[in-house]
């Protein structure tokens, strides 16, 4: 079975990447290149999904959410 999921994508500023995918929470890969998150990050979902599927952890069965990113600008 194949699923989609969103990924939000954070550049670092030593050239590397953080990977969220906001339907698994506290899902996240942390990679040097764009190269080596493609990779990995199949490998990270399918140990986040068996760890959630050992725990009883239920998780959304479709990942046809929106979701929105937005930036806001305040006084500090």
């Amino acid at each position: 079975m194949k699923r989609k999921y969103h990924l939000v994508r954070k550049k670092l500023p030593d050239g590397g990447y953080v990977t969220t995918i906001p339907e698994l929470p506290g899902c996240i890969v942390v990679a040097r290149s764009l190269n080596q998150e493609q990779q990995v990050l199949p490998q990270a979902i399918a140990a986040y999904l068996a760890l959630a599927k050992e725990s009883g952890i239920q998780l959304p069965t479709d990942s046809h959410e929106s979701y929105t990113i937005s930036l806001i600008t305040i006084d500090v």
